[in-house]
């Protein structure tokens, strides 16, 4: 088995950022000038290599992946049954593989680490999308309006990052940074014996 290439690296990354978050391109709703490759409900066909669908034990040869307007329509079927002419067609090579993006259940946006935090928004989510994961459940937010703008931005195309599933403010006094935590009746006194 050989070993990932910077071209299948690269190739993930743009199959990631065309295909699972460029829906808001797919759907119409990006910009013009986002740099994403397809058109609104256009047609993108992934032809070649392998797929690892995270249900068999191992990967099998691609016999095609169908998507239209952001929606998969046919993973691994063949395509002899589709009209895909004017499709946007990527050929993976042999030693590409294509999988499900990865979600990732406790996500960390916040970065400071417990001096000056802050929820970094711009270059985490592109961070999380260029290691496979497509989704993120922040599990406690420092900013939550900021949260829900750039889930707002990279629903839309306007930003390049894995998408959002936000959870909102942290709870309690062990961020006792957050912001939520604006009068003595929002804070718990005596965390942790209240809970």
């Amino acid at each position: 088995m050989r070993a990932p290439t910077t071209t299948s690296f690269a190739l993930t990354v743009f199959v990631g950022l065309q295909v699972t978050l460029g829906g808001g391109a797919l759907r119409g709703q990006a910009p013009a000038d986002t740099g994403l490759l397809t058109r609104p409900g256009q047609t993108v066909v992934i032809r070649g290599g392998w797929l690892f669908d995270g249900v068999a034990d191992a990967r099998v040869q691609n016999e095609g992946i169908l998507i239209r307007g952001g929606k998969f329509l046919d993973v691994d079927g063949g395509l002899g049954s589709y009209e895909v002419q004017g499709a946007l067609v990527i050929d993976l090579d042999d030693e590409e593989t294509i999988m499900p993006g990865m979600f990732d259940l406790h996500a960390h946006h916040r970065v400071g680490f417990g001096t000056d935090d802050t929820e970094e928004t711009g270059w985490v989510p592109m961070l999380h999308l260029a290691n496979g994961v497509t989704s993120t459940f922040p599990a406690g937010e420092l900013d939550p309006e900021g949260m829900l703008e750039a889930r707002r931005r990279i629903e839309s195309g306007e930003q390049i990052g894995a998408r959002i599933f936000n959870s909102g403010p942290y709870f309690g006094n062990a961020r006792n940074q957050c912001p939520a935590v604006r009068t003595h009746e929002d804070s718990c006194e005596h965390w942790p014996a209240d809970m």
